[in-house]
């Protein structure tokens, strides 16, 4: 740690116990003709040639305040420094909380404050409160004193009507900027403070919150947003029960990503007024930048979150800590309900439904206890899931406690990273959803692919096939628990000879053998010819099915994709125009969990 001298202006470095006890310390807003290192120790015969330069005479008068309150030594950022040393600049901003902890007293120097007193109104339009490093300097010393802009004192953090306004302008709470604890501060609550700063390299956001969360990390300047994911990173590690590092976004009391039940056949058909905005980009757990964290000051994280990561009584079933995985994070959750989501790829701008769910973060509002947050999830690839920026507020009866809600609340371990899109490549066919209107019996039920012949699926729902194959397709098998059904459904392409446009054909067909591998005889198919077309299944046995083909043309000249839609619906016969149930065969879910599971 270098140190200026405040009588002979002389830099002195220091390691270790050698460090003076008592040195100030300066916290203030960059501005033109700052001094370097360089610059200081280049004129250090005859440091007076600075003078003339603005950031000299700030340094000066610093030095001057010290040494008339009897400090012999001080600190400055811009000159104590080396920064054109990529290690000691790494080490120095590792180290500049505690630097700043450990000082008799910091100064606050506030270069546009004119006035010769505490004047609330100017004090809210000073730069220094809106920058990035500045959070550490005004939280960290045990003392800290305000100067205007001629070096005249006008106030203290500690003094009562200050401490107030500080607190106001920054919403900081005045316990901590009166010394409390940062460890009793929550991940969200921290982040809050620094969601109306501004840093003037953007990896500098990430690096001026390291004292802040007690975390060390290697900085790398030219990684950009890279150093904010990192950050979360290490915070995550540290504090792996604090779900409140992911109460970030845009807290909603009813998510308008969700399909409306009952209106998925006309939303994917076109139904505008029943369709939501699409949840694009979709994002990992982690937040971009702190502003995420505006409005999640309150949230902290919930006692519950011990007893879901630590056994409590034998029969507890104890979860395992976020683990890190590339961009992503594996992650055990508590499941609010299953959803599904509306999805709508930009080009071409072809509707989708999507499965979710809705995941219980484990962490609470301090000023309302029967709140509850939980992430949207949505599946985007083999094993992943991802998360708008909604998060769903609701509230629990008042007879019921988080702690007790927790408990009964299914559990799953998810995958989520931000979503990795795949290109729609002209001829691909695009599955948009597998529409449920089946009432009747009971038992979950999910389509498996199972079968593919010269044909790709992609992680969003997407069928790919060879260019040169003659027929290419993949089958779906529906399986009831661990059983499989009797049929698949088949989704490809056919009619490609004599350089003829390939058409789309489906059908059903038997599946044969206890893995539900599907043979190659239809009961029923048909060929899409038309732009928009349909096949209805009607047989004794199965549920009805209508399988919807629609081709979109794309702007290249001859180039298209199809899409189809699945609908599986009750076997019903009329009386009196009334639509009534007709027992079948297979015992079908109340509401019928058609989910894609990619093996």
């Amino acid at each position: 740690m270098r140190l200026i001298n405040t009588a002979t202006r002389e830099i002195t470095e220091f390691f270790g116990d050698s460090i003076p006890t008592t040195y100030a310390i300066l916290s203030h807003r960059w501005g033109k003709e700052e001094i370097t290192f360089q610059k200081w120790m280049n004129n250090s015969s005859d440091v007076y040639k600075l003078s003339s330069q603005q950031g000299f005479c700030k340094i000066d008068s610093f030095c001057d305040q010290a040494g008339k309150n009897g400090i012999d030594w001080a600190w400055v950022d811009t000159c104590c420094i080396d920064k054109t040393s990529s290690q000691e600049l790494s080490e120095a901003i590792n180290s500049m909380f505690t630097w700043y902890q450990n000082s008799s007293v910091c100064y606050v120097y506030l270069h546009d404050y004119h006035q010769d007193s505490f004047d609330p109104t100017s004090l809210r339009l000073c730069e220094w409160f809106y920058r990035g490093w500045t959070l550490q300097e005004l939280i960290a010393p045990r003392k800290v004193e305000f100067y205007n802009s001629k070096w005249q004192h006008f106030g203290t953090k500690s003094n009562s009507n200050m401490c107030a306004e500080v607190s106001a302008i920054t919403g900081i709470d005045l316990e901590f900027l009166l010394g409390a604890d940062l460890e009793s501060a929550s991940i969200a609550k921290k982040m809050s403070w620094a969601s109306k700063r501004k840093t003037g390299r953007l990896e500098d956001m990430a690096y001026s919150l390291l004292g802040i969360f007690a975390i060390s990390m290697p900085l790398l300047y030219g990684e950009g947003s890279e150093a904010f994911r990192r950050l979360q990173q290490e915070i995550m590690k540290t504090y792996p029960t604090d779900h409140s590092l992911y109460a970030w976004g845009t807290p909603v009391e009813e998510c308008l990503i969700e399909a409306p039940e009952g209106k998925e056949w006309e939303l994917l058909n076109g139904a505008d007024e029943y369709w939501p905005a699409s949840p694009r980009p979709l994002y990992g757990l982690l937040a971009s930048s702190p502003k995420d964290f505006q409005g999640f000051r309150n949230y902290s994280p919930s006692p519950a979150a011990y007893r879901f990561y630590t056994p409590i009584f034998v029969d507890d079933k104890r979860a395992i800590y976020p683990t890190i995985l590339g961009k992503g994070i594996e992650i055990e959750l508590p499941i609010f309900r299953f959803a599904e989501f509306c999805y709508q790829f930009k080009q071409p701008p072809i509707r989708q439904l999507r499965e979710g769910y809705y995941a219980v973060l484990l962490c609470q509002d301090e000023t309302d206890e029967s709140a509850v947050l939980c992430i949207p999830l949505i599946r985007w690839g083999i094993g992943y899931m991802a998360r708008p920026r909604e998060l769903l507020l609701t509230h629990l009866s008042r007879s019921a406690s988080f702690e007790n809600f927790m408990p009964h609340q299914p559990r799953m371990r998810f995958i989520v990273a931000p979503e990795k899109k795949d290109i729609i490549k002209p001829g691909s066919m695009i599955i948009r959803g597998l529409v449920n209107a089946l009432q009747s019996g009971e038992g979950p039920n999910s389509f498996h692919y199972n079968y593919y012949h010269d044909a790709k699926l992609t992680s969003q729902g997407i069928i790919q096939p060879r260019a040169k194959a003659s027929h290419r397709y993949v089958a779906m098998t529906l399986k009831k628990g661990d059983v499989f059904e009797g049929w698949s459904i088949v989704l490809g392409r056919a009619g490609m000879k004599n350089g003829n446009q390939p058409v789309f054909q489906a059908g059903i067909i038997p599946s044969a053998g206890p893995d539900g591998l599907a043979t190659r005889d239809f009961i029923s198919h048909k060929l899409f010819k038309g732009p928009l077309d349909k096949l209805s299944v009607d047989f004794e046995g199965l549920p009805l099915m209508d399988i919807q083909v629609e081709r979109f043309m794309l702007p290249t000249e001859g180039e298209f994709v199809d899409t189809v839609t699945i609908m599986v619906k009750d076997r019903r016969v009329i009386t009196n125009e009334i639509y009534t149930p007709v027992p079948s065969q297979l015992e079908w879910g109340d509401r019928l969990d058609i989910r894609i599971v990619y093996w």
